[in-house]
Protein backbone atom coordinates (compact mmCIF):
# COMPACT_ATOMS: atom_id res chain seq x y z
CA UNK A 1 0.00 0.00 0.00
CA UNK A 2 2.84 2.42 0.87
CA UNK A 3 4.58 1.52 -2.38
CA UNK A 4 1.42 2.27 -4.39
CA UNK A 5 0.89 5.58 -2.61
CA UNK A 6 4.47 6.63 -3.29
CA UNK A 7 4.12 5.54 -6.91
CA UNK A 8 0.92 7.58 -7.26
CA UNK A 9 2.64 10.62 -5.78
CA UNK A 10 5.52 10.33 -8.27
CA UNK A 11 3.08 9.94 -11.17
CA UNK A 12 1.05 12.93 -9.99
CA UNK A 13 4.24 14.98 -9.58
CA UNK A 14 5.26 14.21 -13.19
CA UNK A 15 1.74 15.01 -14.36
CA UNK A 16 1.81 18.41 -12.67
CA UNK A 17 5.26 19.09 -14.09
CA UNK A 18 4.03 18.36 -17.61
CA UNK A 19 0.94 20.51 -17.02
CA UNK A 20 3.13 23.40 -15.93
CA UNK A 21 5.19 23.06 -19.13
CA UNK A 22 2.00 23.08 -21.21
CA UNK A 23 0.75 26.20 -19.41
CA UNK A 24 4.10 27.94 -19.95
CA UNK A 25 4.07 27.07 -23.66
CA UNK A 26 0.47 28.31 -23.80
CA UNK A 27 1.44 31.62 -22.22
CA UNK A 28 4.37 32.17 -24.62
CA UNK A 29 2.26 31.15 -27.63
CA UNK A 30 -0.50 33.55 -26.59
CA UNK A 31 1.94 36.47 -26.46
CA UNK A 32 3.49 35.57 -29.84
CA UNK A 33 0.05 35.18 -31.47
CA UNK A 34 -1.11 38.55 -30.12
CA UNK A 35 2.11 40.21 -31.33
CA UNK A 36 1.20 39.01 -34.85
CA UNK A 37 -2.57 39.46 -34.55
CA UNK A 38 -2.74 43.12 -33.44
CA UNK A 39 -0.40 44.53 -36.15
CA UNK A 40 -2.27 42.44 -38.76
CA UNK A 41 -5.58 44.11 -37.88
CA UNK A 42 -3.95 47.57 -37.76
CA UNK A 43 -2.33 46.98 -41.16
CA UNK A 44 -5.72 45.81 -42.49
CA UNK A 45 -7.21 49.18 -41.57
CA UNK A 46 -4.39 51.11 -43.26
CA UNK A 47 -4.64 48.92 -46.38
CA UNK A 48 -8.39 49.54 -46.66
CA UNK A 49 -7.89 53.29 -46.24
CA UNK A 50 -5.17 53.23 -48.93
CA UNK A 51 -7.39 51.20 -51.26
CA UNK A 52 -10.28 53.65 -50.79
CA UNK A 53 -8.02 56.63 -51.53
CA UNK A 54 -6.54 54.98 -54.66
CA UNK A 55 -9.98 53.96 -55.93
CA UNK A 56 -11.25 57.54 -55.57
CA UNK A 57 -8.42 59.02 -57.69
CA UNK A 58 -9.41 59.50 -61.37
CA UNK A 59 -7.71 57.03 -63.72
CA UNK A 60 -6.43 59.85 -65.96
CA UNK A 61 -4.34 61.25 -63.12
CA UNK A 62 -1.90 58.34 -63.11
CA UNK A 63 -1.59 55.81 -65.91
CA UNK A 64 1.25 54.20 -67.84
CA UNK A 65 1.79 53.25 -71.49
CA UNK A 66 4.69 51.70 -73.38
CA UNK A 67 6.59 48.45 -73.85
CA UNK A 68 8.97 46.50 -71.61
CA UNK A 69 12.18 45.20 -73.20
CA UNK A 70 15.11 43.24 -71.81
CA UNK A 71 18.04 41.04 -72.80
CA UNK A 72 18.97 37.68 -71.25
CA UNK A 73 22.45 36.15 -71.67
CA UNK A 74 22.68 32.35 -71.35
CA UNK A 75 25.99 30.49 -71.35
CA UNK A 76 27.40 27.09 -70.35
CA UNK A 77 30.68 25.18 -70.60
CA UNK A 78 28.94 21.86 -71.33
CA UNK A 79 29.63 20.30 -74.74
CA UNK A 80 25.92 19.50 -75.12
CA UNK A 81 25.15 23.22 -74.84
CA UNK A 82 27.68 24.10 -77.55
CA UNK A 83 26.25 21.45 -79.86
CA UNK A 84 22.75 22.80 -79.27
CA UNK A 85 23.90 26.33 -80.18
CA UNK A 86 25.47 25.07 -83.41
CA UNK A 87 22.17 23.46 -84.41
CA UNK A 88 20.28 26.61 -83.44
CA UNK A 89 22.23 28.78 -85.91
CA UNK A 90 23.25 32.43 -85.82
CA UNK A 91 20.07 34.42 -85.12
CA UNK A 92 16.30 34.37 -85.31
CA UNK A 93 13.04 35.97 -84.25
CA UNK A 94 9.97 34.76 -82.38
CA UNK A 95 6.79 36.12 -80.81
CA UNK A 96 8.72 36.77 -77.60
CA UNK A 97 11.47 38.83 -79.33
CA UNK A 98 14.77 38.05 -81.05
CA UNK A 99 17.72 35.75 -80.28
CA UNK A 100 21.31 35.44 -81.44
CA UNK A 101 24.33 33.23 -80.81
CA UNK A 102 27.71 34.87 -80.20
CA UNK A 103 30.89 33.46 -78.66
CA UNK A 104 29.26 30.29 -77.35
CA UNK A 105 26.48 32.23 -75.63
CA UNK A 106 22.79 32.68 -76.40
CA UNK A 107 21.43 36.23 -76.24
CA UNK A 108 17.64 36.57 -76.03
CA UNK A 109 16.02 40.00 -76.41
CA UNK A 110 12.55 39.90 -74.86
CA UNK A 111 9.80 42.38 -75.59
CA UNK A 112 6.32 42.65 -74.17
CA UNK A 113 3.22 43.57 -76.16
CA UNK A 114 2.45 47.29 -76.25
CA UNK A 115 0.30 48.44 -73.36
CA UNK A 116 -1.56 51.71 -73.16
CA UNK A 117 -3.21 53.73 -70.38
CA UNK A 118 -2.95 51.12 -67.64
CA UNK A 119 -4.56 52.76 -64.57
CA UNK A 120 -1.97 52.51 -61.80
CA UNK A 121 -4.44 53.84 -59.22
CA UNK A 122 -6.81 50.94 -59.89
CA UNK A 123 -3.94 48.46 -59.75
CA UNK A 124 -2.84 49.92 -56.41
CA UNK A 125 -6.43 49.77 -55.11
CA UNK A 126 -6.71 46.09 -56.09
CA UNK A 127 -3.33 45.25 -54.53
CA UNK A 128 -4.19 47.04 -51.28
CA UNK A 129 -7.64 45.43 -51.09
CA UNK A 130 -6.11 41.99 -51.64
CA UNK A 131 -3.52 42.75 -48.95
CA UNK A 132 -6.32 43.83 -46.58
CA UNK A 133 -8.17 40.53 -47.16
CA UNK A 134 -5.04 38.49 -46.45
CA UNK A 135 -4.06 40.54 -43.40
CA UNK A 136 -7.56 40.26 -41.96
CA UNK A 137 -7.48 36.49 -42.51
CA UNK A 138 -4.11 36.14 -40.74
CA UNK A 139 -5.37 38.41 -37.96
CA UNK A 140 -8.43 36.21 -37.37
CA UNK A 141 -6.35 33.02 -37.44
CA UNK A 142 -3.83 34.32 -34.90
CA UNK A 143 -6.66 35.70 -32.76
CA UNK A 144 -8.13 32.22 -32.37
CA UNK A 145 -4.65 30.74 -31.89
CA UNK A 146 -4.12 33.21 -29.02
CA UNK A 147 -7.46 32.16 -27.50
CA UNK A 148 -6.47 28.50 -27.78
CA UNK A 149 -3.11 29.26 -26.18
CA UNK A 150 -4.82 31.21 -23.38
CA UNK A 151 -7.09 28.22 -22.72
CA UNK A 152 -3.99 26.02 -22.42
CA UNK A 153 -2.47 28.51 -20.00
CA UNK A 154 -5.50 28.96 -17.73
CA UNK A 155 -7.06 25.49 -17.55
CA UNK A 156 -5.94 22.60 -15.38
CA UNK A 157 -6.02 20.25 -18.37
CA UNK A 158 -5.31 20.73 -22.09
CA UNK A 159 -8.37 18.57 -22.83
CA UNK A 160 -10.86 21.32 -22.01
CA UNK A 161 -13.92 22.46 -23.97
CA UNK A 162 -12.34 25.85 -24.77
CA UNK A 163 -9.27 24.27 -26.41
CA UNK A 164 -11.45 21.96 -28.50
CA UNK A 165 -13.75 24.83 -29.52
CA UNK A 166 -10.95 27.15 -30.66
CA UNK A 167 -9.20 24.37 -32.59
CA UNK A 168 -12.43 23.64 -34.46
CA UNK A 169 -13.11 27.33 -35.17
CA UNK A 170 -9.55 27.78 -36.50
CA UNK A 171 -9.98 24.72 -38.73
CA UNK A 172 -13.26 26.03 -40.16
CA UNK A 173 -11.81 29.51 -40.81
CA UNK A 174 -8.84 27.95 -42.64
CA UNK A 175 -11.20 25.71 -44.63
CA UNK A 176 -13.41 28.66 -45.57
CA UNK A 177 -10.43 30.69 -46.78
CA UNK A 178 -9.10 27.69 -48.74
CA UNK A 179 -12.40 27.40 -50.60
CA UNK A 180 -13.33 31.05 -51.22
CA UNK A 181 -10.16 33.07 -50.52
CA UNK A 182 -8.53 33.03 -53.97
CA UNK A 183 -11.91 33.34 -55.69
CA UNK A 184 -12.76 36.38 -53.56
CA UNK A 185 -9.47 38.05 -54.49
CA UNK A 186 -10.16 37.39 -58.18
CA UNK A 187 -13.65 38.86 -57.74
CA UNK A 188 -12.20 42.03 -56.19
CA UNK A 189 -9.83 42.48 -59.15
CA UNK A 190 -12.64 41.88 -61.63
CA UNK A 191 -14.89 44.32 -59.78
CA UNK A 192 -12.35 47.13 -60.13
CA UNK A 193 -11.61 46.44 -63.81
CA UNK A 194 -15.14 45.45 -64.84
CA UNK A 195 -14.14 41.90 -65.83
CA UNK A 196 -15.98 39.55 -63.51
CA UNK A 197 -15.50 35.80 -63.93
CA UNK A 198 -12.44 33.60 -64.12
CA UNK A 199 -13.73 30.51 -62.34
CA UNK A 200 -13.26 29.17 -58.82
CA UNK A 201 -9.82 28.57 -57.28
CA UNK A 202 -9.31 26.27 -54.29
CA UNK A 203 -6.16 26.21 -52.13
CA UNK A 204 -5.34 22.54 -51.63
CA UNK A 205 -2.49 23.22 -49.19
CA UNK A 206 -4.72 25.31 -46.96
CA UNK A 207 -7.38 22.58 -46.99
CA UNK A 208 -4.74 20.11 -45.75
CA UNK A 209 -3.74 22.49 -42.92
CA UNK A 210 -7.39 22.94 -41.92
CA UNK A 211 -7.87 19.17 -41.80
CA UNK A 212 -4.81 18.87 -39.52
CA UNK A 213 -6.36 21.42 -37.12
CA UNK A 214 -9.69 19.57 -37.27
CA UNK A 215 -7.92 16.27 -36.56
CA UNK A 216 -6.20 17.84 -33.53
CA UNK A 217 -9.58 19.08 -32.31
CA UNK A 218 -11.07 15.58 -32.41
CA UNK A 219 -7.95 14.11 -30.76
CA UNK A 220 -8.38 16.65 -27.94
CA UNK A 221 -12.10 15.79 -27.78
CA UNK A 222 -11.28 12.10 -27.47
CA UNK A 223 -8.71 12.88 -24.77
CA UNK A 224 -11.32 14.91 -22.86
CA UNK A 225 -13.73 11.95 -22.97
CA UNK A 226 -11.06 9.54 -21.66
CA UNK A 227 -10.16 11.98 -18.88
CA UNK A 228 -13.80 12.30 -17.78
CA UNK A 229 -14.15 8.51 -17.69
CA UNK A 230 -10.94 8.22 -15.65
CA UNK A 231 -12.12 10.90 -13.20
CA UNK A 232 -15.48 9.14 -12.79
CA UNK A 233 -13.69 5.83 -12.10
CA UNK A 234 -11.57 7.44 -9.37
Amino acid sequence: MIYLTRKNKIARSKLMENLKKIQTIGKISKIVALVVCVPAFVATGFALIGATVCASIPESWLSVSGQVNGTVEIGSSLSVWKEALERLGGAGEGSFGTWSVEGGKLFVSLRSPDFENIPLTKMAAVALTAAAFRLAFYGVIFLFVSKFARALEKNSTPFCDACIRYLKVTAYVLLGWAIVGKTALKFVGGLFFGQLGGGVSVDGGMILISLVFLLLAYIFQYGAKLQREADETL
